[in-house]
């Protein structure tokens, strides 16, 4: 059934597809917050706190995993495509702002007087947040961004199709960050992440390679946060802006529109048979279309 909607009806399993990643995340959370109240007195403190957390992200993994299986694409999981090298290469401009996030985090960490810390936190942190990329690449790669390119067709207008209609949807997904929270800061987060998701799927559709922009996903969110963990030992460090001035605007606006502009560079014309060449197992739009017609009158196999 799954592999029918896949096919019929794209839309609705990435929703699926996010569904299971966000029931997943969530339900956990909720389990492990029992288990650390009651074992830790609800306080398992930072480092207890981040094995939880890496708990919560291996079980939608497990759960997009079982999906992958279901819809006969774990495949995916192990193709090169055009091979782990070359994908950091396409991602060249995403390894040179995660470069120049985390050195300007690093001056902006000496400058305040903070010394380093390399405690078991710090280390257990990036491995987490090599995790989160792990997870949130295989629910929006791997099975939604890649579902539209099956859709859309491996031609540059299709792959440009699919990667803005999958970074829309990832950008969507962390709307659920505005519960209980800052409701204008999570708006910047969304709209970065759908620049960041159209990105990201560029450099996936001209690669072929998930692990590529696994690394490049995991390394970004460890730049974001090199000032608590490098320096502040996991305790997030407090600020003096309670909320969101015109200002602070700039630079996100400014980041977006770069990641746009890069997401075209990376698929521009010239690089259009790099994307074939990544996706040879994609049929051309016309077979897609008699496939898509012969499973709405339920003629494909499950």
């Amino acid at each position: 059934m799954l592999a029918r909607i896949r096919v019929a009806h794209p839309l609705l399993f990435a929703l699926i597809a996010y569904l299971v990643f966000f029931l997943g995340l969530n339900g956990m959370g909720r389990v492990t917050g029992v288990l650390v109240d009651t074992c830790f007195g609800g306080d398992a403190g930072i480092l207890g706190g981040l094995l939880v957390d890496m708990a919560c992200e291996a079980v939608p993994a497990l759960l997009l995993y079982l999906v992958l299986f279901r819809t006969g694409r774990l495949g995916l999981l192990t193709k090169k495509g055009r091979g782990f090298a070359a994908g950091l290469r396409t991602g060249g401009y995403c390894l040179g702002f995660i470069a120049a996030a985390a050195g300007q985090a690093l001056l902006a960490g000496f400058a305040q007087g903070y010394g380093i810390n390399l405690a078991g936190a710090s280390v257990v942190y990036v491995l987490f947040m090599l995790m989160v990329g792990v997870t949130e690449e295989i629910v929006a790669r791997a099975l939604i961004a890649e579902t539209f390119l099956e859709h859309f067709g491996t031609a540059r207008e299709g792959a440009l199709r699919a990667a803005l209609a999958s970074g829309v949807i990832f950008g969507a997904m962390h709307l659920t960050n505005a519960i209980g929270g800052n409701l204008p800061g999570t708006m910047i987060q969304v709209s970065l992440c759908v620049t960041a998701g159209v990105l990201y799927a560029a450099v996936y559709f001209r690669s072929g390679n998930l692990w590529s922009i696994v690394l490049i996903h995991g390394l970004n969110d460890v730049a974001a946060g090199t000032v608590e963990w490098l320096f502040n030992g996991g305790a997030y460090l407090p600020t003096t802006s309670t909320g969101i001035e015109p200002a602070d605007l700039v630079i996100p606006i400014i980041i977006g529109v770069l990641d746009l502009v890069a997401a075209f560079y990376v698929l521009r014309p010239k690089k259009a048979d790099e994307i074939r060449q990544a996706w040879p197992e994609i049929q051309a739009p016309e077979i897609q279309a008699s496939e898509i017609q012969a499973s709405e009158n339920g003629e494909t196999a499950a």
